[in-house]
């Protein structure tokens, strides 16, 4: 059985990063327990007027002194919001939204960015995403290394979820793709 949670841009422009990171987990779970699952099967879609895609939600996390830290410590607005449930990391004001096509096969758009966890996702990272899902239903995807525009069927290869333009694929993912063994 296959289920979803279904997001607008209204939705996105109007939910809390609280209501992701809180809420939303409470949702799935009570999906999950009602469809029987043994595993969590729901996922999270965008609906951009009829087009569906699937998106995922990451709250960044570290400790003092770890990459992740290092990194999104320099970004502006940055703050440490909580503990993690899990580990002894620190739960950051950061997040990264991912999205993908409507099978999670092509990766079509991320974004990390900061935000408080009581406001929406920011404007400019909704208008880029819903950019992105228009891009792909008119054929045009963007490298998945050097973002540049290509249109689907001249995608040069790929990788797991990324694709890559000819430049991109030929000087660096095809060697990385043929020494990979899906195990």
């Amino acid at each position: 059985m296959d289920f979803a949670i279904t997001v607008t841009n209204y939705d996105l422009s109007r939910k809390t990063m609280r209501w992701y990171t809180d809420e939303l987990p409470v949702i799935q779970k009570a999906m999950k327990e009602a469809a029987g699952l043994q595993f969590d099967g729901s996922r999270l879609k965008y609906d951009d007027f009829g087009d569906f895609f699937s998106i995922m939600f990451s709250q960044q996390q570290g400790t003092k002194g770890s990459m992740n830290y290092a990194t999104y410590s320099s970004m502006p607005g940055f703050k440490v919001v909580g503990k993690s449930k899990w580990s002894n990391a620190l739960m950051f004001n950061v997040f990264t939204l991912s999205m993908w096509n409507r099978s999670g096969g092509t990766s079509l758009f991320q974004k990390t960015f900061v935000c408080d966890m009581l406001e929406p996702i920011p404007e400019n990272v909704r208008k880029e995403m819903a950019q992105a899902a228009k891009e792909y239903v008119k054929g045009v995807v963007h490298c998945s290394g050097c973002e540049k525009e290509v249109q689907r069927d001249e995608i040069a290869g790929r990788y797991f979820a990324g694709v890559y333009c000819t430049d991109c694929w030929e000087s660096t993912y095809r060697a990385i793709e043929a020494k990979e063994t899906y195990n």
